[in-house]
């Protein structure tokens, strides 16, 4: 790894932010172990995100060796930080059944410990910043049963949901384009037509959308 002049100064100033997002640029470009350097220096400088990002690597063995034990220990440190994307990360791991066994009712806890920590946040704008947890839950939430609550609860998540893929894309994120069309398709089903109309009116209110 070889830094520049900007990598330098951002860690003489302590900006671990400039280093995480400096990673992510790496990782999306897939050079995972250059990605993972800069995890490396910006978790020791406190990012919870950063942390739960190296756990990721470890779980999909982007460049490292794949290991669930060593990527949930990461999420936990994450997890105890704040970071609301391990919570996502290890519901999605139990709820698939990937590297361990399946427990749905495990995953489901994690997603809706995640949740928690995010409504803690005063600002409904930062819940658009975690698309993926609420598609999960809203998937989650239509596998609980067709009570109305449940229709309701789910698909306030995938309008959440939908409008957290649409700003990423638009500030570049391509990669989450089948994510977004998932969350597009899976809007449209029959099953929430009793909902849909009075539940995007209650959800335009509360995140004041026009």
């Amino acid at each position: 790894m070889k830094l520049t002049k900007a990598d330098k100064a951002a860690i003489q100033n302590g900006d671990s932010n400039y280093l995480l997002n400096k990673g992510l640029h790496h990782f999306y470009d897939q050079d995972y172990e250059e990605a993972l350097e800069y995890f490396q220096l910006s978790s020791a400088m406190g990012s919870a995100r950063a942390v739960g990002l190296i756990g990721q690597c470890y779980l999909y063995g982007k460049g490292v060796p794949e290991e669930t034990d060593i990527a949930f220990s990461y999420f936990r440190i994450a997890m105890d930080l704040g970071d609301v994307d391990s919570f996502y990360q290890i519901g999605k791991v139990y709820c698939d059944g990937e590297g361990v066994e399946q427990d749905r009712e495990l995953g489901v806890y994690y997603y809706e410990n995640g949740l928690a920590v995010l409504l803690e946040n005063e600002s409904l704008q930062e819940h658009f910043k975690h698309p993926d947890l609420f598609y999960e839950l809203a998937v989650q939430k239509l596998l609980d049963g067709n009570t109305r609550s449940n229709l309701t609860a789910s698909y306030k998540y995938l309008l959440i949901a939908n409008m957290g893929y649409t700003l990423a894309l638009k500030e570049g994120a391509y990669y989450l384009e089948t994510a977004f069309e998932a969350v597009k398709d899976k809007m449209s089903d029959s099953v929430y037509d009793d909902v849909r109309s009075s539940v995007k009116k209650q959800f335009k209110e509360e995140y004041m959308i026009r």
